[in-house]
């Protein structure tokens, strides 16, 4: 009777627990990935802006764009048969770049 007391008080600790800590989590996480290349900013860029050029992505399945206007895409980015979809918020040649992202288990920018 006591292992059955056990097993159902861990049935219900445990996520409780789970749920508790994930309360405590920030609701924004921010990512921020440095890299340094032996190369000139206006190819970094070029190269990094270039959607229809995109197989040198060997993490990527595919690429297709969904629209394009004055500099503003839309494209999907499938890997692993997982899509994200991408649009362009904001392009200052040579300084920045800057793009909203939406998968099935997160959004951002």
């Amino acid at each position: 009777m006591k292992i059955i007391i056990y097993i159902f008080s861990g049935i219900i600790l445990i996520p409780l627990i789970i749920l508790t800590i994930g309360l405590f989590l920030p609701k924004k996480r921010i990512l921020t990935k440095q890299t340094v290349f032996d190369a000139s900013v206006e190819k970094v860029y070029n190269i990094v802006t270039n959607n229809h050029d995109w197989k040198y992505r060997t993490s990527l399945d595919d690429l297709k764009i969904i629209e394009s206007n004055n500099g503003v895409e839309i494209w999907d980015e499938t890997s692993n048969r997982y899509t994200i979809r991408f649009k362009t918020m904001d392009k200052k040649p040579y300084k920045f770049y800057s793009f909203e992202m939406e998968g099935k288990h997160f959004t951002g920018y």
